[in-house]
This record gives structure tokens, sequence and C-alpha cells, in this order.
């Protein structure tokens, strides 16, 4: 699947600026190591804390056993 992931920052004025990168994949992983297609670092982000796969109908979250993730402002865990 072709997946668009869009990097969004605030310049000092203001404005917003952002990067899009391309990519091609059926799983997308989550976390802090640098091997994460999708790296957040801080407190709390394990160095593979989640993924999101797709299938035909869906997009899946799925967090690493003992990780928390919120969608859409709820608390998700589980064990992937």
């Amino acid at each position: 699947m072709q997946v668009l992931l869009r990097q969004l920052r605030q310049l000092p004025d203001g404005q917003l600026e952002y990067q899009d990168t391309e990519l091609a994949a059926d799983e997308l992983l989550i976390g802090s190591a640098p091997q994460c297609q999708i790296q957040w670092v801080g407190e709390g982000i394990a160095p593979r804390h989640a993924s999101l796969h797709y299938s035909a109908s869906a997009a899946i979250l799925k967090c690493r056993r003992g990780c928390r993730i919120n969608v859409n402002g709820r608390p998700s865990t589980g064990g992937a």
C-alpha cells in the first residue's frame, strides 16, 4: 500500500511548513528506534512502541506488550 507521511512544524513566524515522504509498505513501525518509519522520541516511548498494519479494508494499530497509546483521545493497549 502507498502511504504518505507528512511532517509538520511551526516556523518562528507562526507559519506551518511540511515535508512529505512517500512509502510503499504493508506495515509501519512506530517508536523511538531510528529504523522506525514513524519515529517519536520522548519519555515513555519504547524503541518499537507500536505498528500500523494495512489490509484491504482497514488500518489496524497494535501496541507492543506493555506499551500504551491513545487513539482519538482514548487509551488503547494491546500485545503484538
